[in-house]
């Protein structure tokens, strides 16, 4: 009669010579036959690795694990490269043991020392995604803004630079320009003169609608009835100061109201200018 047995090692013995004896005996407990047989393990060093990404609509979830399958304690290294303009949006869940930056790119590495057989190391960081929306938002605002000052209407204030002297007149124009495809209607320009000053009744451009005196200084104010596209216009009106002026003056924003195609009424202001008198 043949008897047969099948003895298996652990899927993580260390490695090493193996000494297997059988023994044979009886009922009555007597030693039959004796077999001894003898196995070196030898050893395995080998690490699975599986890796994936979870995203969403807020962020990107990247995993990375390593198991050890071998018979030793080995060291796991595990790294990963981002683009550099990422950086501030990377969120790791351990921190990295080192990294590197390298032609707009930067490689992230963790190091794991001693992993035992059979274990495994995970590594999660996350991208965040709402501050990439928002960076997009804030870009689609940007040009938003930019494309109606480069193709809406504008107004420009300048002067001829002059030294402000009692009794001499300076020259202030206003430069209004319609850059929109569209006419625009009920158009009203309006600056303020402040009180230094006095509105000279020569005009070399368009006579205002109205100068009114208030409170403070005089009003000056324009109107249109409409502004066709790519249409420009320059307003031009002379001041003279009544005092002497020392030092540098400041004129305030001029203004600009206008309706557009959707019939909604709109605003936009000029920068002010300085005047200096030396």
């Amino acid at each position: 009669k043949i008897l047969s047995l099948t003895y298996n090692f652990s899927e993580y013995a260390s490695p090493g010579i193996y000494k297997i004896e059988v023994l044979l005996k009886d009922e009555l407990n007597n030693l039959v036959t004796k077999k001894e047989e003898t196995i070196r393990m030898k050893i395995v060093n080998k690490t699975y690795t599986q890796s994936w990404t979870d995203i969403g609509i807020l962020s990107a979830v990247t995993t990375i694990k390593i198991k050890n399958e071998g018979n030793v304690i080995v060291p796991i290294k595990i790294t990963t490269s981002i683009p550099s303009f990422v950086k501030n949006l990377f969120f790791p869940g351990v921190q990295p043991t080192s990294e590197k930056t390298q032609d707009g790119w930067i490689e992230y590495e963790w190091y794991f020392e001693n992993v035992k057989p059979g274990e495994e190391v995970i590594v999660k960081y996350e991208i965040k995604l709402l501050y990439v929306w928002l960076f997009c938002l804030g870009i689609v605002v940007v040009v938003i803004f930019a494309f109606r000052f480069v193709y809406g209407p504008t107004v420009v204030k300048k002067y001829k630079p002059i030294v402000p002297t009692l009794g001499k007149e300076i020259t202030i124009a206003l430069e209004i320009k319609n850059k929109s495809r569209n006419e625009i209607e009920n158009v009203e320009i309006k600056d303020f003169v402040p009180p230094l000053f006095e509105v000279s009744e020569k005009f070399d451009t368009v006579r205002p609608d109205s100068i009114k005196k208030v409170k403070g200084g005089t009003v000056i104010l324009w109107k249109f009835a409409s502004l066709k596209p790519l249409e420009e216009r320059i307003l031009t009106y002379k001041i003279k100061p009544k005092m002497e002026i020392s030092g540098t003056f400041k004129l305030p924003n001029a203004y600009m109201k206008y309706m557009d195609k959707k019939k909604e009424v709109k605003s936009i202001v000029s920068k002010s200018i300085l005047i200096k008198s030396e």
